[in-house]
């Protein structure tokens, strides 16, 4: 039997819920394997459901993830050119006009770092980590339940 993968592809799943009903009425099987088959028949849409929502959600994890790293990066940059403007009024003895622009870009990024902080925490809560733990679960249901229905029928 091939692996879940494929057989959950719509060209296999068609025929294999197409052809199950007729291989399970086969005289040639015993009915332990006609009953395996027939219950294959039945759970083959909760197969496949559980399998596509184990894709879904783990797409929707990488793709949050890549937001997140996203926002880590814009926050890193605006922090180091905050730290440079710092040292920059550290560093030199700047005239009050200077001063007072380089404190209003100290202000504005000090605000843009906040909102964009404020972000990747609502991220956080949106989408906990535990969402991909879910869909690694049903993936490795759907895997196993395959694997039972393998070893039941092949066997």
């Amino acid at each position: 039997m091939m692996p879940l993968q494929q057989v959950l592809l719509p060209e296999n799943y068609s025929s294999l819920e197409v052809d199950l009903p007729i291989y399970v009425e086969s005289p040639d099987l015993s009915i332990e394997k006609s009953r395996n088959l027939e219950e294959l028949r039945r759970n083959l849409p909760s197969l496949l459901a559980n399998f596509q929502e184990a894709k879904k959600q783990k797409d929707e994890y990488y793709k949050e993830s890549a937001r997140k790293v996203m926002l880590v990066d814009d926050i890193i940059k605006k922090q180091e050119l905050h730290n440079e403007l710092k040292e920059f009024v550290v560093g030199i003895d700047a005239s009050i006009p200077n001063l007072k622009e380089i404190e209003a870009l100290e202000m504005n990024l000090t605000t843009k770092i906040s909102h964009l902080e404020a972000k990747l925490k609502e991220l956080r809560a949106e989408f906990p980590a535990s969402k991909k733990d879910a869909a690694d679960s049903l993936a490795t249901q759907a895997e196993l339940s395959w694997a039972d229905y393998k070893h039941k029928i092949c066997v």
